[in-house]
């Protein structure tokens, strides 16, 4: 089992304490679908993103204050269980993940103009303020900007907290303090008595937000829609390209890392549990089962080729597998956005992604 799953199914395990959290069985279809979807997906996964990113800051702060505690397995443990954590829930592209420019915050991505790399130079050469990294841009806040300082240049994995790496050192505390920051907000909306939660596992006419079932059932199908176009689209078929040799694996967010793929397998098998835990009536058993078999194929697929070098131009069996990743995802999608919606009675609207 990889470190990501056994941090999330750790961190769910913890949630269940508080939350009263248990399968989805007999309870969850008397529930109404927001309040199945917080209670077995929403709650754990956004706690499990808080404990990730707790774990990551003070592994950071920990060992940059203490060189001689550098341990560099256990800081590439955090990050692929914060990576894990946060893919799973990505596509919750509403309510409290798009206030305050959070979700930028965490994944500045796509970045064609190389935004990061730019902006980032004068923070790892100790030239600018870390006092508050919320003043600076999203672009140096989040997930990328720690994976490349890790990772990238200095790569402090492979260096450690040497002398001459205080300043990244420096700035890589401050990111996971942000990205700490980030996810207690979310949880701080998304726990059991968080007012968002509330209103979205309880809609009534009375609501901010969801005055009645139907507005919860619009937003769990367009999160699910556009959360399948962003790993579909945006991420695998741009860096596919329109033909082999046209590959571009370097534009997949955590390339650096190695765990680019992983990431994409993380967001389906999080897709896959969110469908699951929400139990749609109606929804045909032929639907559900297709949906599940389409997102569970593809994350076993891109399981299978974690850890390899990416090399989509040479390789063709590679090529030939994340093609096939793109086609499921894609029926996985008309799925959603055809049956699952008509039998719902839920049009599809804008989502997240119009106009990007």
């Amino acid at each position: 089992m990889k470190s990501g799953r056994r941090g999330f199914l750790g961190g769910a395990l913890g949630l269940a304490v508080a939350a009263a959290w248990v399968r989805p069985g007999h309870a969850a279809q008397q529930a109404g679908v927001g309040e199945r979807l917080h209670r077995f997906y929403i709650a754990p996964a956004v706690h499990e993103f808080k404990r990730s990113a707790d774990a990551m800051s003070q592994a950071l702060k920990q060992m940059c204050q203490d060189p001689s505690s550098w341990q560099a397995q256990r800081l590439e443990t955090d990050f692929r269980a914060l990576v894990a954590a946060w893919s799973r829930i990505a596509f919750l592209r509403f309510g409290p993940l798009v206030q305050d420019n959070r979700f930028e915050r965490v994944l500045f991505w796509p970045d064609p103009r190389g935004v990061m790399l730019r902006q980032i130079r004068p923070l790892l050469q100790g030239t600018q303020d870390l006092q508050d990294l919320r003043t600076h841009s999203v672009a140096v806040q989040g997930l990328p900007a720690l994976e490349y300082v890790l990772f990238g240049e200095p790569a402090l994995l492979a260096e450690g907290a040497n002398a001459g790496h205080e300043a990244p050192c420096a700035y890589a505390q401050a990111v996971a303090a942000n990205l700490a920051q980030v996810a207690d907000a979310l949880w701080q909306a998304w726990q059991p008595t968080g007012a968002y939660a509330k209103d979205f596992a309880f809609p009534d006419e009375r609501n901010e937000v969801y005055r009645n079932e139907h507005e919860v059932l619009a937003e769990a199908i367009k999160a699910l829609s556009t959360g399948l176009r962003f790993e579909a689209d945006v991420k695998l078929r741009t860096a596919l390209g329109a033909q082999q040799d046209k590959a571009r694996p370097k534009g997949l967010p955590f390339w650096r890392s190695g765990m680019a793929l992983f990431a994409i397998a993380e967001a389906a098998q999080g897709l896959a549990g969110f469908h699951e835990a929400a139990k749609f009536e109606p929804e045909p058993d032929w639907l559900a089962r297709g949906l599940n078999q389409e997102l569970r194929q593809s994350a076993e697929i891109l399981q299978s080729h974690q850890g390899q070098v990416l090399r989509m131009a040479e390789d063709a069996d590679l090529y030939r597998e994340l093609t096939l990743v793109v086609l499921k995802l894609d029926n996985a999608r008309r799925m959603v956005d055809e049956d699952l919606a008509a039998a719902l009675g839920v049009g599809m609207g804008f989502n997240a992604l119009d106009g990007d």
